[in-house]
């Protein structure tokens, strides 16, 4: 009983604390948005210059590799950075430590930058210190994947003080209902290659040519629309085809997903089609991109699309819906583009809403390039050569870094 007493006792102490917590943050927000419209200034200089960067720095997720590609970034730049690692309400494996070395408690620079999205907000400001949320210029960089923001997202922009998008797509989303600043800053692209993971590794055939689908089963499935690489591969190949196989490469199969067992139905009995359920580490992902000989994804809609663009920057063709954060990199000779139609989404797919709109891809027409991709071996060299140069140019760390440096000095100038 009195275990028991205690324990209850010590859980409202803590709601007790956070509530407290909570109002300190609100009043030092509103005071330090009441200096900027006054014209008082944020008295920036004040504070050494850099950036506290709150992120899932560790975690194995979009996210989280786009959160270390503003390291990269702003390590190319010198812009001076400290990191909080952020995991609460995050289930993600958090075994990545490439950047641990630049984990620090709490730094003390002039800018926060939040890469940890809106519906995460509870549990960002109930245990990040007071001191890197209240009296900083916050920046949040935040990634969507429809068209319009989540009305449950807008509260969030108490926040910040701008938000960074890391497409156009994105930015035209936020902005539509953001009173703050919304500037494109596109993720980083890198791709280190290590030691040469053979196909055996993972347990995959040689000499076919393989198609990669990778999909993370907490980004809603039916988004990312595994079924429909697979439905245009079976289009492309009969069973009994040899020269190519698909590989799909699930993330969290843990999580019951309906999707995921249509996929499973789907591709029952099916020889050329392989699955990948385990966690790969970053060295491992890069090994699998670097073994496929092209990335299909035929999607709904993405914020940007990460993965596609990694293989693209290995020099590989990729086959994707022409429509949302992905076209940021596409060009008619650097990608095959799959043509879509519009549709309501008709019911909610978790946090995505009935009345929202996503493309639904031409399936045979995916199938058709997939098909000359295989029958014209020529054909993907070309493409993959391009498009490694367009990733390389555009989305390196030296680019990306150079647009943060010119941004932040701005802010610090005028905030």
């Amino acid at each position: 009983m009195a275990s028991q007493i205690g324990t209850k006792l010590k859980a409202l102490a803590n709601r007790a604390a956070v509530a407290s917590k909570l109002r300190r943050l609100s009043i030092a927000r509103r005071s330090f948005r009441l200096r900027r419209q006054a014209g008082r200034g944020l008295r920036l200089s004040a504070r050494p210059y850099g950036v506290n960067l709150v992120a899932y720095i560790r975690a194995e997720m979009g996210l989280g590799q786009a959160a270390r590609g503003m390291a990269a970034a702003m390590e190319a730049a010198g812009v001076p950075f400290g990191i909080v690692n952020f995991e609460r309400g995050n289930v993600s494996a958090q075994t990545n430590l490439s950047w641990r070395h630049r984990e620090v408690e709490r730094p003390g620079y002039d800018v926060t930058l939040l890469c940890v999205n809106p519906d995460n907000g509870d549990n960002l400001r109930a245990t990040v210190p007071n001191s890197l949320l209240g009296s900083r210029y916050v920046i949040g960089n935040w990634f969507w994947e429809l068209s319009e923001l989540p009305d449950e997202w807008v509260k969030e922009f108490s926040l910040v003080d701008e938000v960074w998008a890391g497409s156009r797509f994105i930015q035209d989303a936020v902005a539509l209902k953001s009173p703050v600043p919304v500037v494109r800053v596109p993720p980083v692209v890198e791709v280190t290659l290590g030691k040469s993971i053979p196909r055996s590794f993972f347990q995959l055939p040689e000499r076919r040519f393989l198609f990669l689908c990778v999909c993370d089963t907490m980004s809603v499935l039916e988004r990312k629309n595994p079924l429909g690489a697979v439905r245009a591969f079976k289009r492309a190949f009969s069973a009994d085809d040899t020269r190519a196989a698909l590989v799909l490469k699930f993330n969290n199969t843990g999580f019951t997903s309906p999707e995921l067992e249509r996929v499973r139905e789907e591709i029952e009995g099916r020889e050329n089609i392989y699955t990948i359920e385990r966690v790969l580490s970053r060295e491992e992902m890069t090994g699998l991109l670097a073994a496929s000989d092209c990335v299909v994804s035929l999607h709904r809609s993405e914020g940007f699309g990460l993965v596609p663009a990694e293989a693209m920057r290995l020099g590989k063709p990729v086959v994707l819906t022409n429509w949302s954060g992905n076209t940021d990199y596409m060009t008619p000779d650097n990608s095959i583009a799959v043509d879509y139609e519009l549709v309501s989404l008709g019911r909610d797919y978790g946090p995505y809403k009935s009345h929202q709109l996503w493309a639904e891809p031409d399936l045979e027409q995916a199938a058709h390039w997939m098909k000359k991709l295989v029958d014209e071996p020529g054909l993907a060299e070309g493409i993959g050569r391009r498009a490694s140069a367009t990733i390389e140019a555009r989305f390196s760390p030296q680019a990306v870094g150079g647009l943060i440096k010119q941004r932040l000095e701005y802010i610090r100038r005028n905030a």
